[in-house]
């Protein structure tokens, strides 16, 4: 993999975690709490905004979390650009990437 591809697939990853904390983390949360208890969403949001919102955004996503979607967007990304010269189409692609990915990160 050349260095520009490289650069291309850990910034892929870095925008997983970024997407994960900005509003990715709180919603799945939420889904969480609500399969897990039953209560209401705006109830499980009061509760995990409670503490402030850097916290909610961030619950559970150090260190487990972030290596997880890193992982996921890295895997995703170098497949992309791996699998793009090879393909007919951009969609073509990007659904042999995301098969690569859930190979790459289904036994996490």
């Amino acid at each position: 993999m050349d260095k520009s591809a490289w650069n291309s697939s850990v910034s892929i990853g870095a925008l997983g975690v970024l997407e994960q904390i900005c509003l990715g983390n709180v919603l799945d949360m939420a889904k969480f709490e609500k399969q897990r208890a039953g209560r209401p969403y705006p109830a499980i949001l009061s509760s995990l905004y409670s503490r402030g919102a850097l916290r909610a955004h961030t619950l559970g996503l150090w260190p487990w979390g972030a290596g997880m979607y890193f992982t996921r967007g890295f895997s995703y990304g170098s497949a992309r650009i791996a699998l793009d010269p090879y393909s007919y189409t951009p969609v073509a692609s990007s659904a042999m990437a995301g098969v690569v990915e859930g190979l790459c990160t289904a036994p996490w």
